[in-house]
């Protein structure tokens, strides 16, 4: 990582371009010293997937590769065979020979520094970062006890979470690394801390179901060493610490401070969760 670059990394978009144009401006995309990551699951859902990758791929974004893109490259290898057993979505008609080449090589994770990745889904406790499947990376919510994978189809048919013996992925950390991860909808961003310094960022939070899209920003945004932005559908929201937030116009609800994660000797991770604004909710998009 180059010096003094500022690290954002984006939760789910899943088709919601405006939130992610409006996003991307806020944290001033255009600047030589931002780098964006994104969390995966750029389509599907969403009102515009097709223009949502069109414009990552004219960004060069870098992107963890997500269970919906992966589904589609799996539909795209099939499509007219035998094999063919993947739903089909309207916008994958929509999607350039550029786009998929685009979704292909998605990497299933990135490591952001020696100490932090982001990945889609998750990690399976226990196995090396470079000997996890891609589908652990991408689909994985729930394990059991012998760490196997738990499917939420499994779980529904069960009846619950703990009557299916399965527990959510991050419970069984620590993984060596600070991972940030979409996948799973939290109504606000979830923090899971460990003994040994490090801790599990989830950021999706459901954008495409009128939520808000959140983008987590590292190093040196409105001087703070790390801060989250949050957009939805009817609203904006920048979330900053303590008072800072409210100098510059924007509400802030509350305030997590969390140490070992920071540029500097002493600084603070500073993740916050916003108050909603008046007037109606966002409509809830499929």
């Amino acid at each position: 990582m180059k010096d003094k670059l500022k690290t954002v990394i984006i939760g789910d978009i899943h088709g919601c371009l405006e939130e992610f144009q409006e996003l991307l401006e806020l944290v001033d995309y255009k600047s030589p010293d931002v780098e964006i990551i994104l969390a995966g699951d750029l389509i599907d859902r969403g009102p515009e997937s097709a223009a949502v990758v069109a414009l990552c791929r004219k960004l060069n974004l870098r992107c963890a590769q997500g269970n919906h893109d992966l589904k589609f490259i799996k539909w795209w290898k099939n499509a007219g065979s035998t094999n063919d057993v993947y739903d089909k979505h309207p916008h994958y008609n929509q999607l350039s020979d550029e786009d998929v080449n685009y979704i292909a090589r998605m990497s299933p994770y990135i490591k952001i520094d020696d100490n932090t990745i982001a990945v889609h889904a998750g990690l399976k406790p226990g196995i090396p970062l470079e000997k996890q499947t891609k589908d652990d990376l991408c689909y994985i919510r729930y394990i059991d006890q012998q760490k196997k994978f738990v499917s939420l189809k499994k779980i529904n048919n069960i009846g619950s979470i703990e009557q299916a013996g399965a527990h959510f992925w991050t419970e069984w950390g620590p993984f060596g690394y600070n991972i940030i991860y979409g996948h799973q909808v939290w109504e606000e961003p979830r923090i899971d801390k460990f003994d040994d310094g490090t801790a599990c960022y989830g950021i999706d939070t459901g954008c495409c179901f009128g939520g808000v899209l959140i983008a987590s920003c590292r190093s040196g945004f409105f001087g703070l060493p790390w801060i989250a932005i949050a957009v939805s559908s009817s609203a904006c929201f920048t979330l900053g610490a303590g008072g800072a937030g409210a100098s510059l116009g924007f509400s802030v609800a509350s305030t997590f401070w969390f140490g070992g994660w920071s540029e500097g000797s002493g600084s603070a991770l500073v993740i916050l969760t916003w108050i909603a604004p008046p007037g109606p909710a966002p409509p809830h998009r499929l």
